[in-house]
């Protein structure tokens, strides 16, 4: 029993997205990769709040920091 291996050079731009994977943190590039990867929603984007939902939204905010959760300076 046995196998074939080969390669191939890659075209420019497969070349480009190949070096900018790499460039990329480890952390998710398998799920990058099989295209897995979930997207955050920005609270301030979401339509449809009530008032009520959104002002509870915003109490669960951190003392001392701004909407996108940044220590304000005294």
């Amino acid at each position: 029993m046995g196998f074939c291996l080969s390669w191939w050079a890659k075209d420019e731009p497969a070349l480009r997205e190949a070096y900018n994977e790499i460039k990329r943190s480890k952390v998710g590039r398998i799920a990058r990769l099989t295209g897995k990867v979930e997207g955050l929603v920005v609270i301030q984007e979401m339509t449809g709040l009530s008032p009520e939902v959104a002002e509870a939204l915003d109490g669960l905010r951190l003392e001392g920091t701004d909407v996108r959760g940044r220590r304000l300076t005294p």
